[in-house]
């Protein structure tokens, strides 16, 4: 019997339907994906300030389907959206285990943001590492002190968790799933 899942992955997105069906995926208006394909799948939870970010990307080949919800981590368990949404990721990654037994999930961003995060600390290091060259250079060093200090920080802090050679966690999908049940939505996998 088909599962659907309803909700709006950020405040001013539109309703997203899926229909997973055995361990076919319908995600309406984006088309259809077998589970049985998916050669690697990616959850990241992620908490920052207010706002809290659960996404589960999964790939086909050179394809992906990105299963994200962003909302704010107060009252995030009782939000009917996110509710739904972290259903429906359960639901995914016991179907995944199904159509794949012993099937893997890696805890955290998949490469390309992952990369992305990293390039943009690598330049916020440089950019903090030549703003502080030029003022100590002009003599103007405790003015550049801060903007500078705050760049180097940054940057740092995005090169380190971003760091694409550090070895990944990786969860089994039947696993991943038995610990995301219901009421554990605003905990982090680890």
């Amino acid at each position: 019997m088909p599962q659907i899942f309803r909700y709006k992955p950020a405040a001013l997105s539109a309703e997203v339907e899926l229909c997973l069906d055995g361990s076919t995926l319908v995600i309406t208006g984006e088309g259809t994906l077998d589970l049985a394909e998916v050669g690697s799948a990616f959850l990241e939870m992620r908490t920052f300030g207010d706002a809290r970010m659960v996404r589960l990307d999964l790939f086909r080949g050179d394809t992906r389907q990105s299963l994200g919800f962003n909302a704010s981590s107060v009252g995030y368990a009782e939000n009917p959206d996110a509710r739904q949404h972290w259903a429906a990721v359960v639901a995914i990654l016991r179907a995944l285990a199904e159509a794949q037994p012993g099937a893997e999930v890696t805890l955290g961003p998949s490469k390309g943001p992952n990369l992305v995060m990293f390039g943009i600390g690598i330049v916020s290091t440089l950019a903090g590492g030549a703003i502080g060259a030029g003022a100590l250079a002009g003599g103007r060093f405790a003015a550049a002190a801060v903007p500078t200090s705050l760049l180097l920080l940054i940057g740092l802090a995005l090169v380190i968790a971003h760091w694409p050679w550090t070895p990944r966690k990786r969860r089994k999908a039947a696993e991943l799933a038995a610990q995301m049940a219901p009421g554990a939505e605003t905990g982090d996998i680890a």
